[in-house]
């Protein structure tokens, strides 16, 4: 973009250097290039703008991310000086009021005995078995 902008600039003063200024279709041309000019530099600080809105709403996503990073393994250091572990399930992506217990061996890795036990007494039926075979992509 800042490339064409000088190119036009360039182009316009040659043009204008050139031949004769009573010259109505020369005229033409340099009134058409200073438009396209014009047209060009509106264009480039448009886009300037909008890149600066997504430079500042990506640095507050961030922000925030990593604000939650901490929190979490601030969470995660008390757990662990805990044997067990409060986790809730209800739907995927949401937590449940009444979590309930599941043994973890060290952060981050969950007792799949405990873990088997607890997903019988919360999932009905069918739903264990899948339960149990998401964690089995989380292992892998």
């Amino acid at each position: 973009m800042e490339l064409e902008i000088q190119q036009l600039r360039s182009n316009t003063q040659v043009m204008k250097q050139m031949g004769d200024e009573e010259d109505a279709a020369l005229k033409r041309k340099v009134n058409e290039m200073d438009e396209e000019l014009k047209d060009k530099v509106e264009e480039m600080e448009a886009l300037e703008g909008l890149n600066q809105t997504v430079v500042v709403k990506e640095r507050r996503a961030n922000d925030e991310l990593q604000e939650a990073r901490k929190e979490l393994i601030k969470h995660l250091e008390e757990m662990s000086s805990n044997s067990r572990a409060l986790i809730g399930i209800k739907r995927v992506g949401e937590i449940c009021a009444k979590a309930f217990h599941i043994g973890i061996k060290r952060v981050g890795e969950i007792c799949a005995k405990a873990f088997h036990i607890a997903c019988k007494e919360r999932f009905p039926g069918e739903w264990v078995k899948f339960a149990l075979i998401g964690t089995s992509f989380l292992d892998n």
